[in-house]
């Protein structure tokens, strides 16, 4: 598990922009999603993406719950499992 800061404060962003953001760049980097949703972090609203990646033989699944942290910024934890199947 990891968790790092993706952002001070940005007047004009958003948890939702962030979000759509992030979900372009892991479809990029051929992340298949395979859920996605709106929860609470702690006190804090959150959403997480569950995803699927396959490199060469091995897949990994990640999950991105990012958070916003009123005065502080936005952030990101990520804990990452070796698929099994």
């Amino acid at each position: 598990m990891n968790i790092s800061k993706l952002s001070e404060p940005v007047q004009g962003l958003d948890l939702t922009m962030l979000v759509r953001e992030i979900a372009r760049s892991l479809e990029k980097s051929d992340f298949e999603t395979l859920s996605a949703g709106e929860r609470d972090s702690q006190k804090y609203r959150a959403t997480s993406f569950e995803t699927l990646s396959m490199q060469e033989v091995m897949a990994g699944r990640a999950e991105f719950t990012i958070f916003e942290v009123p005065k502080r910024g936005f952030y990101t934890i990520l804990s990452t499992t070796q698929n099994e199947s």
